[in-house]
């Protein structure tokens, strides 16, 4: 097996980001994550009011996991100077983070119930 090896110097900021923007389709992941929000905006203004019953919660958090990781293992998860500005790739981890926290515990009732009966 052989090995090249090559030594580069960055180029300064505009050429990182020229970079970045051709080795990678960073509108299509932004695109995927922009999708994300949309679809799941209305179910975490549900969790964080707490109107979502247990068995909502968890359809929304395995729904959410389900959307979510095709897109996150896609994303080279750069610094975020080499990424366009206006990306949606942060907002949507916070709406993850949020999503799973709020519902974990009625998602996890609902699961225990559920097993607890079959």
């Amino acid at each position: 097996m052989a090995l090249d090896v090559f030594p580069s110097d960055a180029g300064g900021s505009a050429a990182d980001r020229s970079i970045a923007a051709r080795a990678w389709d960073l509108a299509a992941l932004d695109r995927d994550y922009e999708a994300l929000l949309a679809a799941h905006a209305r179910a975490l203004d549900a969790l964080r009011a707490g109107d979502t019953v247990r068995q909502a919660a968890l359809t929304e958090r395995v729904s959410l996991i389900h959307d979510f990781r095709p897109i996150v293992f896609a994303d080279p998860d750069m610094p975020s100077e080499l990424l366009p500005a206006g990306r949606h790739g942060g907002a949507a981890r916070a709406m993850f983070l949020e999503s799973l926290d709020l519902s974990r515990e009625p998602a996890h009732a609902f699961a225990d119930d559920f097993i607890a009966n079959a």
